[in-house]
């Protein structure tokens, strides 16, 4: 029968349950185990517990009571450990353990570490290809079950596509990041339907979503959804701005006027917009400073006749950065008009 006052117990034992990242077990005793003093025989002192796992690793002792065992890497997901106290330990008292002795925990599922565009980006494509980077190769049967995106203003989920093979291969040839097709640790992702402009979406790396053992017994899933929050860019429209006396008021002749772009146009492409007017046409002022291949906005000095009629119009083809026509293409060319010029522009 054992003396209960001679009785030891694991005070502390971590990690416990599941846990993403693992490269070391610690364990505290409630008293001595191991002659500390001893070096010979803290060296010689066996490992307290039988140890079940499928990763390899070295246990020593910190002090006479403290216990660490170290995994020869970080443990990647779908790893399961059970560390149970051998029987025949005791501590140096003499006394048997009471209490918990047996441990287990889990590295989970895989997870999303990083994502590109990242997370809370504000300014996504309509048709985004996610890169995510796991803790761990995954089966991509459970990405497509159990993935899905949410986005503002699309009543129902969205399932997700996962991008491979040669269009893998020649979407990271296109980034020159050639060596990444092969990583099975980076997938790409994307929402099978076209995303709204302007709309907040979330990417959920669901819960379910596996490891990719061969052996499906030995599968591990997420066990959390894991949400991933975006933004997508607004619409590519243009904005014809001029100075007026009042909203329906004619352009002030005398002074400059300006087409404005949601998002970032081609300064070639942008240099060919015109305002004609029955006196000839007005070319885009750029200045010294202005050496950006990108803007957001053009600019026509001023003077301009008064009491005239304006034609705002742009080249063939007019696109953003990405290739998008303007949604607000069909209101050009656009026509305005200048009115009479105050006595004090005109001084």
């Amino acid at each position: 029968m054992t003396n209960s006052a001679l009785a030891a117990t694991i005070d502390k034992f971590s990690p416990l349950g599941e846990v993403r990242a693992v490269r070391q077990v610690a364990v505290r005793f409630s008293e001595d185990v191991v002659k500390f003093g001893d070096t010979g025989a803290v060296n010689s002192a066996a490992t307290p517990f039988v140890i079940e796992c499928t990763e390899a690793g070295q246990g020593r002792w910190l002090d006479g009571r403290s216990w660490v065992f170290d995994f020869n890497r970080d443990l990647p997901p779908g790893i399961r450990c059970n560390f149970k106290l051998k029987p025949e330990f005791k501590a140096l008292s003499g006394g048997a353990f009471i209490g918990v002795t047996q441990y287990a925990f889990s590295t989970g599922g895989p997870a999303v570490l990083q994502s590109l565009p990242y997370t809370g980006a504000s300014n996504i494509d309509e048709e985004q290809i996610f890169i995510l980077r796991l803790n761990g190769a995954v089966h991509e049967a459970s990405v497509l079950e159990k993935a899905w995106c949410v986005a503002e203003g699309v009543g129902e989920r969205i399932p997700v596509a996962i991008t491979g093979g040669k269009e893998r291969a020649d979407f990271f040839k296109a980034l020159k990041r050639d060596k990444d097709a092969a990583d099975d640790k980076l997938l790409l992702v994307k929402c099978k339907q076209r995303l709204p402009p302007g709309a907040n979406v979330t990417l959920i790396w669901g819960r379910g979503i596996t490891t990719n053992a061969v052996d499906v017994k030995q599968r591990v899933a997420t066990s959390l959804d894991q949400p991933l929050k975006y933004q997508v860019r607004p619409e590519f429209k243009i904005s014809f701005t001029c100075p007026r006396d009042n909203a329906n008021a004619p352009c002030s002749p005398y002074q400059a006027m300006s087409l404005e772009f949601s998002a970032s146009v081609a300064r070639a492409v942008a240099d060919g917009i015109r305002i004609k007017t029955s006196a000839g046409e007005k070319k885009p002022f750029w200045s010294q400073d202005d050496q950006d291949a990108s803007v957001g906005r053009v600019t026509f000095n001023a003077p301009f006749r008064e009491n005239a009629d304006l034609t705002i119009v742009l080249p063939a083809k007019f696109v953003d950065d990405t290739g998008r026509a303007p949604v607000n293409a069909a209101s050009f060319p656009l026509k305005s008009r200048t009115g009479e010029g105050s006595p004090l522009a005109k001084f």
